[in-house]
């Protein structure tokens, strides 16, 4: 709705719930369920945003927003990509003035013995298809390409609210795949 020109009013204005006697965990399970409603819905805004303010830059904000407790996360800017050796993500990036961001979220819930899980969420603002330009049927839904990053930020919006016993390592390539003469070529190395 931030988006809107004009906004609509929720009609909806309270729920009630009745829980059974006896059901002494019913306000942790709506907790909970509340914590999901509002990952959930903060991924799908996030994914919904066009690509002109969904940029690498406004995702790597984000992800600050975002940490504390036991989540962090590093930013890398371009210079480090490079010297992570991440060249074809570089590559992708090149041809865009939106500077890409290699986004790395950690959560440390558990002990340091204990394994990490590992996601990574495609995090392509925009996907013209860069030189190979994409047939413009539906090209305004390129922006969807980065919904795996936004699937990744509603999961660490979550896992910061219920502190779950677990350690995850996250990351979230950044960055929009535009046309232009930087841009990289079929068949460039």
């Amino acid at each position: 709705d931030r988006l809107k020109s004009t906004r609509t009013k929720p009609r909806l204005k309270r729920i009630s719930l009745a829980p059974e006697r006896g059901t002494a965990s019913f306000s942790a399970e709506a907790r909970e369920a509340g914590a999901m409603v509002t990952a959930v819905s903060f991924a799908r805004d996030l994914g919904n945003l066009p690509g002109n303010h969904a940029t690498p830059v406004y995702l790597a904000r984000q992800a600050r927003e975002l940490t504390g407790g036991k989540l962090s996360v590093k930013i890398h800017n371009r210079g480090e990509i490079l010297r992570l050796k991440m060249g074809a993500f570089a590559a992708v990036a090149q041809a865009s003035h939106n500077e890409p961001r290699l986004i790395e979220f950690r959560y440390r819930g558990a002990g340091a013995d204990a394994p990490t899980i590992a996601l990574v969420g495609k995090g392509v603002t925009f996907d013209t298809g860069g030189i190979s330009i994409k047939p413009s049927a539906q090209m305004e839904e390129m922006k969807f390409d980065m919904c795996g990053a936004s699937a990744v930020f509603g999961l660490m919006k979550l896992v910061k609210t219920l502190r779950p016993k677990v350690n995850l390592h996250a990351l979230v390539p950044a960055t929009d795949n535009m046309p232009g003469g930087a841009a990289y070529r079929p068949g460039d190395i």
